[in-house]
């Protein structure tokens, strides 16, 4: 496990993981954080959270995702939160994407709630 296979390519969850935060950190995402789940999850190995200042900052966010994975060969199976104000979810399988307000973050502390996962602060190179 920890390989799969995209789009003819081999890229590891890990890969595609960071992937992800550095699409959220090149639109300057807050707190990128990725939460390791794959010993504690069925449904997904990664979750990739950050903060958005704004509205129009969530989107920005959320659209170079979309961008960086499908360059990455990744297909997006389920989207939420698209006009909101507090949240979006990008879900790619493998690997779930959190954006989230500042207010909504600490609402669903999700790094609280999977406290035994393996956190690793994203930091842009």
């Amino acid at each position: 496990m920890g390989e799969i296979e995209i789009d003819n390519k081999l890229a590891s969850v890990e890969h595609l993981a960071r992937s992800a935060a550095e699409a959220l950190a090149e639109i300057k995402g807050i707190e990128i954080l990725l939460l390791d789940l794959r010993h504690l999850s069925t449904f997904t190995d990664y979750f990739v959270i950050a903060t958005a200042e704004s509205h129009v900052q969530m989107k920005a966010l959320a659209d170079n995702v979309r961008r960086k994975m499908a360059e990455e060969g990744s297909k997006i199976h389920n989207s939420e939160g698209q006009d909101s104000k507090t949240w979006v979810l990008l879900d790619y399988s493998t690997v779930i994407v959190h954006i989230f307000s500042p207010a909504a973050r600490d609402y669903y502390s999700l790094e609280n709630l999977w406290g035994d996962a393996k956190e690793t602060p994203y930091i842009s190179q």
